[in-house]
């Protein structure tokens, strides 16, 4: 299936109707979805590169999980809500990683170890919680920074675990 140019719209509502249309149909290119979100990421089109990403995440676009923690830090802002954005909201590929679920974990943790961006412990954390809850993230990290090999990926490990203790507290 091609994809609709709805999907490119400047109404939200519109864009909603063609995610709807293509999530029924689920025959859709996730290389298109891609490079569909990159051209509205690079044009400042937020609105339309959210919709896009979290598409990829609805359609558990395994084969986008690589492209997704490549851009777990672009950020969708809406300074007219008034109050807090989510992890999940700021940050679509959050969202998307969340829904693909387990098999997003393995390299987001991998990335975790060596990626330098301020944003991924943050972002990170609140995938593993999506995934696993608090607890789950808790364990997994737990028992990867025990067996680490090097001191740097202790530390890159726990930045995540600081992290994910940050945003679920008491837990």
């Amino acid at each position: 299936m091609a994809i609709n140019k709805d999907l490119e719209s400047d109404s939200p509502e519109v864009r909603r109707r063609a995610v709807r249309t293509l999530l029924a149909h689920r025959n859709v290119s996730h290389a298109q979805l891609r490079a569909l979100a990159d051209k509205h990421v690079k044009s400042g089109k937020h609105g339309t590169a959210k919709d896009v990403i979290l598409l990829l995440g609805k359609l558990n676009s395994i084969e986008s999980i690589d492209w997704l923690i490549d851009h777990i830090d672009f950020d969708v802002f809406y300074k007219e809500t008034k109050r807090t954005q989510s992890i999940e909201d700021l940050y679509p590929a959050v969202q998307a990683l969340i829904d693909i679920g387990l098999p997003s974990l393995g390299p987001l943790i991998e990335r975790a170890k060596t990626d330098k961006r301020k944003e991924l412990p943050m972002a990170a954390a609140a995938v593993l919680i999506g995934v696993l809850s608090a607890r789950g993230a808790i364990r997994r990290l737990s028992a990867l920074i025990a067996a680490a090999s090097t001191q740097r990926i202790k530390t890159a490990l726990g930045r995540v675990l600081d992290e994910v203790r940050r945003q679920a507290p008491g837990r």
